[in-house]
Protein backbone atom coordinates (compact mmCIF):
# COMPACT_ATOMS: atom_id res chain seq x y z
CA UNK A 1 0.00 0.00 0.00
CA UNK A 2 1.34 3.45 -0.93
CA UNK A 3 2.91 5.25 2.00
CA UNK A 4 2.76 2.13 4.20
CA UNK A 5 5.59 0.46 6.07
CA UNK A 6 7.90 -1.93 4.12
CA UNK A 7 6.91 -5.56 4.32
CA UNK A 8 9.26 -7.49 6.61
CA UNK A 9 10.71 -10.64 5.05
CA UNK A 10 11.10 -13.70 7.23
CA UNK A 11 13.26 -15.44 4.58
CA UNK A 12 16.45 -14.02 3.04
CA UNK A 13 16.36 -13.06 -0.62
CA UNK A 14 17.52 -15.95 -2.87
CA UNK A 15 21.15 -15.93 -3.91
CA UNK A 16 21.98 -15.97 -7.63
CA UNK A 17 24.62 -18.44 -8.74
CA UNK A 18 26.76 -18.37 -11.88
CA UNK A 19 28.72 -21.06 -13.71
CA UNK A 20 31.79 -20.21 -15.81
CA UNK A 21 33.63 -22.59 -18.14
CA UNK A 22 36.92 -22.11 -19.99
CA UNK A 23 37.50 -24.83 -22.61
CA UNK A 24 40.92 -24.80 -24.24
CA UNK A 25 43.59 -26.79 -26.01
CA UNK A 26 45.04 -28.18 -22.79
CA UNK A 27 42.18 -28.45 -20.29
CA UNK A 28 38.67 -27.42 -19.30
CA UNK A 29 38.15 -25.32 -16.17
CA UNK A 30 34.87 -24.56 -14.41
CA UNK A 31 34.05 -22.26 -11.50
CA UNK A 32 30.86 -21.53 -9.58
CA UNK A 33 30.39 -18.09 -8.02
CA UNK A 34 27.61 -16.09 -6.41
CA UNK A 35 26.47 -12.58 -7.34
CA UNK A 36 29.08 -10.98 -5.06
CA UNK A 37 31.93 -12.47 -7.05
CA UNK A 38 32.78 -15.03 -4.38
CA UNK A 39 34.11 -18.24 -5.94
CA UNK A 40 32.50 -21.28 -4.33
CA UNK A 41 33.99 -24.17 -6.29
CA UNK A 42 36.45 -25.14 -9.00
CA UNK A 43 36.67 -28.13 -11.33
CA UNK A 44 39.01 -29.43 -14.04
CA UNK A 45 38.59 -31.69 -17.05
CA UNK A 46 40.48 -32.55 -20.23
CA UNK A 47 40.61 -30.55 -23.45
CA UNK A 48 37.34 -29.54 -25.10
CA UNK A 49 38.29 -28.10 -28.48
CA UNK A 50 38.60 -29.32 -32.12
CA UNK A 51 34.96 -30.39 -32.21
CA UNK A 52 35.18 -31.14 -35.95
CA UNK A 53 37.29 -34.23 -35.23
CA UNK A 54 35.67 -37.69 -34.97
CA UNK A 55 34.47 -38.37 -31.42
CA UNK A 56 35.34 -34.84 -30.27
CA UNK A 57 31.79 -33.84 -29.30
CA UNK A 58 31.47 -36.79 -26.94
CA UNK A 59 34.95 -36.05 -25.56
CA UNK A 60 33.90 -32.44 -24.98
CA UNK A 61 30.72 -33.56 -23.21
CA UNK A 62 32.66 -35.96 -21.01
CA UNK A 63 35.32 -33.46 -19.93
CA UNK A 64 32.86 -30.63 -19.37
CA UNK A 65 30.73 -32.98 -17.27
CA UNK A 66 33.85 -33.88 -15.32
CA UNK A 67 34.81 -30.23 -14.70
CA UNK A 68 31.26 -29.18 -13.78
CA UNK A 69 30.76 -32.20 -11.51
CA UNK A 70 34.01 -31.58 -9.64
CA UNK A 71 33.13 -27.89 -9.39
CA UNK A 72 29.65 -28.61 -8.02
CA UNK A 73 30.98 -31.15 -5.49
CA UNK A 74 33.46 -28.61 -4.13
CA UNK A 75 30.73 -25.96 -3.89
CA UNK A 76 28.33 -28.43 -2.23
CA UNK A 77 25.80 -28.11 -5.05
CA UNK A 78 23.21 -30.62 -6.17
CA UNK A 79 22.91 -29.91 -9.90
CA UNK A 80 19.49 -31.55 -9.94
CA UNK A 81 18.02 -28.95 -7.62
CA UNK A 82 20.29 -25.87 -7.90
CA UNK A 83 20.10 -23.69 -10.99
CA UNK A 84 22.21 -20.85 -12.37
CA UNK A 85 21.20 -17.33 -13.31
CA UNK A 86 23.66 -17.54 -16.22
CA UNK A 87 26.43 -19.71 -17.62
CA UNK A 88 29.42 -18.12 -19.39
CA UNK A 89 31.43 -20.19 -21.89
CA UNK A 90 34.86 -19.23 -23.23
CA UNK A 91 36.03 -21.72 -25.87
CA UNK A 92 39.05 -22.14 -28.13
CA UNK A 93 36.71 -23.40 -30.85
CA UNK A 94 33.29 -21.70 -30.68
CA UNK A 95 30.54 -24.12 -31.66
CA UNK A 96 26.75 -23.98 -31.19
CA UNK A 97 26.98 -27.61 -30.04
CA UNK A 98 28.55 -26.67 -26.70
CA UNK A 99 25.75 -24.51 -25.23
CA UNK A 100 23.33 -27.33 -26.03
CA UNK A 101 25.57 -29.81 -24.22
CA UNK A 102 25.76 -27.54 -21.18
CA UNK A 103 21.98 -27.03 -21.11
CA UNK A 104 21.60 -30.79 -20.72
CA UNK A 105 24.02 -30.84 -17.79
CA UNK A 106 22.75 -27.93 -15.69
CA UNK A 107 19.65 -25.85 -15.06
CA UNK A 108 20.40 -22.38 -16.43
CA UNK A 109 18.27 -19.42 -17.45
CA UNK A 110 20.91 -17.98 -19.81
CA UNK A 111 23.91 -19.56 -21.58
CA UNK A 112 26.30 -17.17 -23.34
CA UNK A 113 29.40 -18.07 -25.34
CA UNK A 114 32.46 -16.31 -26.76
CA UNK A 115 35.85 -17.37 -28.06
CA UNK A 116 38.48 -17.76 -25.36
CA UNK A 117 40.41 -14.77 -26.72
CA UNK A 118 37.39 -12.60 -25.86
CA UNK A 119 36.95 -14.03 -22.36
CA UNK A 120 40.70 -13.75 -21.71
CA UNK A 121 40.47 -10.10 -22.80
CA UNK A 122 37.44 -9.62 -20.54
CA UNK A 123 39.29 -11.15 -17.57
CA UNK A 124 42.13 -8.66 -18.02
CA UNK A 125 40.18 -5.50 -18.90
CA UNK A 126 36.73 -6.01 -17.31
CA UNK A 127 35.43 -4.63 -20.59
CA UNK A 128 37.56 -1.47 -20.68
CA UNK A 129 39.39 -0.56 -23.93
CA UNK A 130 42.67 -2.41 -24.38
CA UNK A 131 44.43 -5.41 -25.89
CA UNK A 132 45.27 -8.92 -24.77
CA UNK A 133 48.12 -11.00 -26.16
CA UNK A 134 47.88 -14.70 -25.32
CA UNK A 135 50.76 -17.16 -25.36
CA UNK A 136 49.49 -20.54 -24.26
CA UNK A 137 49.71 -23.72 -26.34
CA UNK A 138 48.76 -21.39 -29.23
CA UNK A 139 48.99 -17.61 -29.59
CA UNK A 140 46.63 -14.77 -30.52
CA UNK A 141 46.11 -11.06 -29.83
CA UNK A 142 42.78 -9.26 -29.53
CA UNK A 143 41.90 -5.62 -28.91
CA UNK A 144 38.65 -3.75 -28.40
CA UNK A 145 38.32 0.03 -28.31
CA UNK A 146 35.83 2.32 -26.62
CA UNK A 147 33.47 2.13 -29.61
CA UNK A 148 33.35 -1.68 -29.30
CA UNK A 149 35.42 -2.26 -32.46
CA UNK A 150 37.53 -5.42 -32.29
CA UNK A 151 40.66 -6.56 -34.07
CA UNK A 152 42.47 -9.90 -33.99
CA UNK A 153 45.99 -10.95 -35.02
CA UNK A 154 47.32 -14.50 -34.96
CA UNK A 155 45.29 -17.48 -33.90
CA UNK A 156 46.07 -19.31 -37.14
CA UNK A 157 47.02 -22.58 -35.47
CA UNK A 158 50.27 -24.52 -35.22
CA UNK A 159 50.61 -25.21 -38.97
CA UNK A 160 49.89 -21.70 -40.27
CA UNK A 161 51.00 -19.58 -37.32
CA UNK A 162 51.00 -19.57 -33.50
CA UNK A 163 54.34 -17.76 -33.45
CA UNK A 164 55.54 -17.05 -29.93
CA UNK A 165 53.25 -19.68 -28.39
CA UNK A 166 54.28 -22.39 -25.98
CA UNK A 167 54.22 -25.00 -28.74
CA UNK A 168 56.20 -22.79 -31.14
CA UNK A 169 58.79 -21.98 -28.45
CA UNK A 170 59.28 -25.62 -27.45
CA UNK A 171 59.47 -26.78 -31.09
CA UNK A 172 62.14 -24.17 -31.85
CA UNK A 173 64.06 -25.25 -28.76
CA UNK A 174 63.89 -28.93 -29.69
CA UNK A 175 65.13 -28.14 -33.19
CA UNK A 176 68.00 -26.06 -31.80
CA UNK A 177 68.93 -28.83 -29.36
CA UNK A 178 69.00 -31.38 -32.20
CA UNK A 179 71.22 -29.11 -34.31
CA UNK A 180 73.59 -28.75 -31.38
CA UNK A 181 73.72 -32.52 -30.88
CA UNK A 182 74.47 -33.03 -34.58
CA UNK A 183 77.20 -30.39 -34.57
CA UNK A 184 75.18 -28.18 -36.93
CA UNK A 185 74.36 -25.53 -34.36
CA UNK A 186 75.60 -23.72 -31.29
CA UNK A 187 76.01 -25.71 -28.07
CA UNK A 188 73.11 -25.29 -25.63
CA UNK A 189 71.96 -26.64 -22.28
CA UNK A 190 68.68 -27.44 -24.03
CA UNK A 191 70.30 -30.70 -25.24
CA UNK A 192 70.14 -32.13 -21.75
CA UNK A 193 67.64 -29.84 -20.03
CA UNK A 194 64.65 -30.69 -22.24
CA UNK A 195 64.94 -34.49 -21.95
CA UNK A 196 65.57 -34.20 -18.21
CA UNK A 197 62.50 -31.98 -17.75
CA UNK A 198 60.41 -34.58 -19.57
CA UNK A 199 61.78 -37.43 -17.44
CA UNK A 200 63.59 -38.94 -20.44
CA UNK A 201 67.19 -39.90 -21.07
CA UNK A 202 67.97 -37.89 -24.19
CA UNK A 203 66.64 -36.18 -27.30
CA UNK A 204 66.18 -39.47 -29.10
CA UNK A 205 63.69 -40.57 -26.46
CA UNK A 206 61.77 -37.31 -26.99
CA UNK A 207 61.88 -38.05 -30.73
CA UNK A 208 60.37 -41.47 -30.09
CA UNK A 209 57.59 -40.02 -27.92
CA UNK A 210 56.62 -37.48 -30.57
CA UNK A 211 56.76 -39.65 -33.69
CA UNK A 212 55.07 -42.63 -32.06
CA UNK A 213 52.10 -40.40 -31.34
CA UNK A 214 52.48 -40.75 -27.56
CA UNK A 215 53.05 -37.00 -27.31
CA UNK A 216 50.84 -34.32 -28.82
CA UNK A 217 51.21 -30.55 -29.09
CA UNK A 218 50.27 -30.05 -25.44
CA UNK A 219 53.10 -32.32 -24.29
CA UNK A 220 55.58 -30.45 -26.48
CA UNK A 221 54.28 -27.04 -25.34
CA UNK A 222 54.90 -27.96 -21.69
CA UNK A 223 58.64 -27.74 -22.39
CA UNK A 224 58.37 -24.00 -23.12
CA UNK A 225 58.74 -23.13 -19.43
CA UNK A 226 62.08 -24.96 -19.42
CA UNK A 227 63.24 -22.90 -22.40
CA UNK A 228 62.40 -19.79 -20.34
CA UNK A 229 64.42 -21.20 -17.44
CA UNK A 230 67.43 -21.81 -19.67
CA UNK A 231 67.19 -18.26 -21.03
CA UNK A 232 67.07 -16.81 -17.50
CA UNK A 233 70.18 -18.84 -16.65
CA UNK A 234 71.98 -17.21 -19.58
CA UNK A 235 71.91 -19.88 -22.29
CA UNK A 236 72.44 -17.90 -25.51
CA UNK A 237 70.40 -20.24 -27.73
CA UNK A 238 67.43 -20.27 -25.36
CA UNK A 239 67.58 -16.51 -24.94
CA UNK A 240 67.60 -16.02 -28.72
CA UNK A 241 64.46 -18.18 -29.01
CA UNK A 242 62.70 -16.20 -26.28
CA UNK A 243 63.70 -12.92 -27.93
CA UNK A 244 62.12 -14.11 -31.18
CA UNK A 245 58.99 -15.32 -29.38
CA UNK A 246 58.64 -11.95 -27.65
CA UNK A 247 59.10 -10.11 -30.94
CA UNK A 248 56.27 -12.13 -32.53
CA UNK A 249 53.94 -11.59 -29.57
CA UNK A 250 54.73 -7.87 -29.51
CA UNK A 251 54.07 -7.61 -33.26
CA UNK A 252 50.62 -9.17 -32.81
CA UNK A 253 49.78 -6.75 -29.98
CA UNK A 254 51.00 -3.76 -31.97
CA UNK A 255 48.92 -4.85 -34.97
CA UNK A 256 45.64 -4.96 -33.05
CA UNK A 257 46.35 -1.70 -31.23
CA UNK A 258 46.90 0.04 -34.55
CA UNK A 259 43.78 -1.48 -36.11
CA UNK A 260 41.66 -0.17 -33.23
CA UNK A 261 43.32 3.24 -32.97
CA UNK A 262 44.83 2.61 -29.54
CA UNK A 263 48.49 2.79 -30.55
CA UNK A 264 49.24 6.09 -28.78
CA UNK A 265 48.20 5.38 -25.20
CA UNK A 266 46.60 1.94 -25.19
CA UNK A 267 47.01 -0.82 -22.65
CA UNK A 268 48.18 -4.39 -23.26
CA UNK A 269 47.83 -7.39 -20.96
CA UNK A 270 49.74 -10.65 -21.35
CA UNK A 271 48.04 -13.98 -20.62
CA UNK A 272 48.81 -17.68 -20.99
CA UNK A 273 51.52 -19.99 -19.75
CA UNK A 274 54.50 -18.15 -21.26
CA UNK A 275 53.58 -14.97 -19.41
CA UNK A 276 54.13 -16.77 -16.13
CA UNK A 277 57.78 -15.95 -16.87
CA UNK A 278 58.81 -12.41 -15.92
CA UNK A 279 61.43 -12.67 -18.68
CA UNK A 280 58.75 -13.03 -21.35
CA UNK A 281 56.63 -10.21 -19.92
CA UNK A 282 59.65 -7.89 -19.78
CA UNK A 283 60.82 -8.78 -23.29
CA UNK A 284 57.36 -8.21 -24.78
CA UNK A 285 57.01 -4.94 -22.88
CA UNK A 286 60.42 -3.80 -24.12
CA UNK A 287 59.59 -4.57 -27.75
CA UNK A 288 56.14 -2.95 -27.65
CA UNK A 289 57.34 0.20 -25.90
CA UNK A 290 60.19 0.54 -28.40
CA UNK A 291 57.61 0.97 -31.19
CA UNK A 292 54.71 2.44 -29.19
CA UNK A 293 56.25 4.31 -26.22
CA UNK A 294 52.88 5.50 -24.89
CA UNK A 295 51.50 1.97 -24.44
CA UNK A 296 51.60 0.19 -21.06
CA UNK A 297 52.13 -3.56 -20.76
CA UNK A 298 51.32 -5.78 -17.78
CA UNK A 299 50.27 -9.30 -16.88
CA UNK A 300 46.57 -10.14 -16.78
CA UNK A 301 45.30 -10.15 -13.17
CA UNK A 302 42.89 -13.06 -13.70
CA UNK A 303 42.84 -16.38 -15.61
CA UNK A 304 40.53 -16.77 -18.65
CA UNK A 305 37.86 -18.67 -16.68
CA UNK A 306 37.21 -15.47 -14.72
CA UNK A 307 36.48 -13.82 -18.07
CA UNK A 308 33.83 -16.48 -18.63
CA UNK A 309 32.37 -15.55 -15.24
CA UNK A 310 32.35 -11.87 -16.23
CA UNK A 311 30.59 -12.88 -19.46
CA UNK A 312 27.84 -14.52 -17.38
CA UNK A 313 27.57 -11.48 -15.08
CA UNK A 314 27.38 -9.12 -18.04
CA UNK A 315 24.57 -11.19 -19.58
CA UNK A 316 22.32 -10.29 -16.63
CA UNK A 317 23.63 -6.75 -16.09
CA UNK A 318 25.64 -7.43 -12.94
CA UNK A 319 28.97 -5.76 -11.94
CA UNK A 320 32.11 -7.57 -13.10
CA UNK A 321 33.81 -8.51 -9.86
CA UNK A 322 35.53 -11.47 -8.26
CA UNK A 323 36.81 -12.30 -4.78
CA UNK A 324 38.28 -15.36 -3.13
Amino acid sequence: MCGGRPVERSEPLPVAYFLAIDGGQSKTLAIIADETGRILGRGTGGLSNHLHQPGAVERCRQYMQQAIGEDAAQAGFDLQTTGFAAVGLGLTGVSPVVPELVKRMVRAEIVVMEGDAVTTWLAATRGAPGAIVIAGTGSIALAQNEAGERAVAGGWGFVMGDEGSGYWTAREALAAACRALDGRGKPTVLQTLLPSAAGLADLREIHAQIYSGKWDRRDIARLAKNVCEAAVLGDAVALSIMQTAARELAAAAIAVLRKTGMDENGRVWGAGGLFESELVLNLVREKIELVLPGVSVQKSPYPPVVGSLFLAYRAVGMPLRVSE
